[in-house]
Order: C-alpha cells, then structure tokens, then sequence
C-alpha cells in the first residue's frame, strides 16, 4: 500500500484500471494509456452491493485472478497522476473500491508498443479471502453469471450496462477477453428473452382485456 506521507509530492504515478475505471475514471489524469498487465486474468468473480446491486441482490463486477499462464494479459487503461493529487485521489478510490479491494502495486506496459510504464502502478484488486468474493463453481458458470447480471440493479446503475460498457471500451483498443466476450452474448440473450416474454405477457393481457370488453358490449365476433 502507498504511503502517502512518504512519496514526493512533486511525483506522478500510475493507476491501472480493468473494470470501470476502462469507461468511467472519474478522475483528474495527466495521461491516459491502453495498458495491460501479465500473468493475471479477469473475472466476473466479485459481489456487488454497493453498485451494481443490493443487499438482497448482489450483482457482479470484475476482479483479477492469476492466469494459468505466466504471459496472459489482461487489458485496460492506465492514468498517469499528478503527484499533488495523490491524497485526493486514493481517498476517492478508496470509497469507491471499498467492497472487498485491495491496493496492489503491479508492473504495467503499453498496450501498442508493449514498452514498460512502470513496475509500481497502482491496483486495486478483490481478493479471494474477502467476503464478497464468488467461490463456488457453479456461481461462477457462465450461465449463472449471465441470469445474475441480466437482471442485477443497484445505486450505480444496472448490471448488464457494466459489463456493456466494459466490453465497447476493450473493443475500441482492440483488446479481446474471452471471459467478457461470453458474457455479453449469454446476457444479450437473457435480456432478449425477458423482453420477449414480457411482451407476450403483454399482449396476453391486452387480449384478455380486448375479449372481456367485447362480451360486455355483446360483440358476435367474439
């Protein structure tokens, strides 16, 4: 964990962001990279209560694990921070991340020209030992994950728009994320298909009301 009293105030430094922080920073950057770090990869692995979900509710939201391998990458942006706004900015993502993340300090590189930024770039990380952390294998099915996100809602908006937005953001740096990518499909189809079951309901409904109007006012036709 940074150290605030022990930095130069004068020295920039570098977040590394995988989830939101890709579409929504939020913060007052000097520089803004596509970036990737290695041996690490993202998953759907956290619960949300405080964002993207309720109590009751508990949406999903990205963490990073290890990766079996060693040179897997994992992308998204990294903003380069005015030294000054050190303080202001840890406290802001201190609350945001409060849900089960932890500060890490990673090496990250250039996502074109895969030249080193720096070895300490600040991560924040859910842990497996934290309490919102998704352990069972079958939670963590893709199936699953898809009925939890299609239909997941909380202070910051609902769950399907997050990974949305997640997925548009990689796309535009050319990242590819298999994990993401099966998510937005299998929760596409989740969300066509509560669509269209709800407007047959709708329509039943709407014939129902149609029929019981036409007895009342004696319609042979019907």
């Amino acid at each position: 964990m940074i150290d605030i009293d022990d930095r130069e105030p004068s020295r920039d430094f570098w977040i590394f962001g995988f989830g939101s922080l890709v579409w929504r920073p939020e913060l007052a950057f000097q520089e803004r990279i596509d970036a990737y770090v290695c041996g690490w990869q993202r998953r759907f692995w956290q619960r949300s209560s405080d964002h993207r979900g309720t109590e009751t509710f508990p949406g999903r939201v990205v963490t990073l694990v290890p990766a079996t391998s060693g040179t897997a990458r994992c992308y998204g942006r990294a903003y380069r921070i005015a030294g000054e706004q050190l303080a202001s900015a840890l406290t802001y993502l201190d609350e945001r991340e409060k849900q089960g993340y932890s500060r890490l300090h990673l090496p990250i590189h250039d996502a074109h020209s895969d030249q080193l930024v720096t070895n300490q770039a600040l991560v924040y990380i859910a842990r497996e030992d934290n309490e919102h952390f998704v352990h069972a294998p079958e939670e963590r099915s893709i199936p699953v994950l898809c009925r939890v996100i299609a239909s997941a809602r909380g202070p910051s908006g609902d769950n399907a728009t997050y990974l949305f937005r997640l997925h548009e953001a990689l796309s535009e740096m050319g990242a590819h994320d298999e994990h993401i990518d099966a998510l937005v499909t299998g929760v596409r189809a989740e969300l066509a298909s509560t669509a269209n079951t709800c407007n047959e309901h709708k329509l039943q409904r709407a014939t129902s009301a149609a029929d019981r109007i036409a007895a009342l006012a004696g319609d042979p036709n019907r």
